[in-house]
């Protein structure tokens, strides 16, 4: 990372089965301007936020902590458990077949995905709807970000 990259923290509600495994995610961002970061990775947990979304940060308690998002990228942020390696293989492939964004965790059964504003939501939503149809118990997903489900920015 270089000087101007940072961890941005977002305070994460955990349920009832503690999901999020953590209260706190930290995602490194570049910062643009004063107090205005661009993330640089796709938010495993968070959700409102996208990779290349423009976020507000504050200084709080030692941490900067996210404070709101100002400008959005476009991408849409998924969250999905893959635990099939076949299943695996062809979400892989698709993604990578899209330049879409691929970070994974817990042994890489846990995905958090990018998926840039090119790909139509009827694509990405038919792709793995029907490959966890196809699975049965091995993939599910759910939408973190999408430019479309969101609240208006934050001014």
């Amino acid at each position: 990372m270089t000087d101007d990259e940072i961890k941005v923290l977002w305070r994460l509600e955990q349920d009832e089965d503690e999901w999020p495994p953590y209260p706190v995610e930290s995602i490194w961002c570049k910062q643009i301007a004063t107090g205005r970061f661009k993330l640089l990775n796709v938010p495993y947990f968070a959700h409102g936020v996208a990779w290349g979304d423009v976020v507000t940060a504050v200084e709080d308690g030692g941490g900067l902590w996210f404070e709101a998002v100002i400008q959005r990228s476009g991408f849409v942020t998924l969250h999905a458990y893959c635990k099939e390696p076949a299943q695996q293989l062809a979400l892989r492939d698709w993604l990578k077949a899209r330049d879409c964004i691929v970070e994974t965790a817990f042994d890489g059964k846990y995905w958090a995905l990018g998926i840039p504003p090119a790909v139509p939501r009827d694509e990405w939503e038919g792709f793995l709807t029907r490959l966890a149809r196809e699975d049965g118990t091995g993939l599910e997903f759910d939408v973190a970000s999408a430019p479309g489900d969101l609240r208006p920015l934050s001014t």
